[in-house]
């Protein structure tokens, strides 16, 4: 629950420090593309129980967490800290 708290700050941080309509498209863009890979993660691990696909989709999941941290920091400072603990 409180990595998807700081996930959701990190979200409405972004979205208020973006300069242009393409930088809140971007933070839109990133954060459904994360919630997507979430979602499909635990629907491998759990609900079709294959771990195995589920280590392969681990990591885009994580670089769907770093590479908003990455593209944050350079407009949106706190909004790529509050992504540290959810990697």
């Amino acid at each position: 629950t409180l990595i998807f708290a700081l996930a959701t700050a990190s979200a409405v941080h972004a979205w208020r420090n973006a300069a242009s309509r393409a930088q809140r498209e971007w933070v839109i863009a990133l954060f459904a593309l994360n919630g997507f890979l979430n979602v499909l993660w635990s629907t491998l691990f759990f609900a079709l129980k294959r771990p195995d696909w589920a280590l392969i989709e681990v990591v885009f999941l994580w670089l769907s967490i770093l590479l908003p941290t990455i593209v944050f920091w350079r407009f949106a400072r706190p909004a790529s800290l509050y992504l540290v603990p959810y990697l």
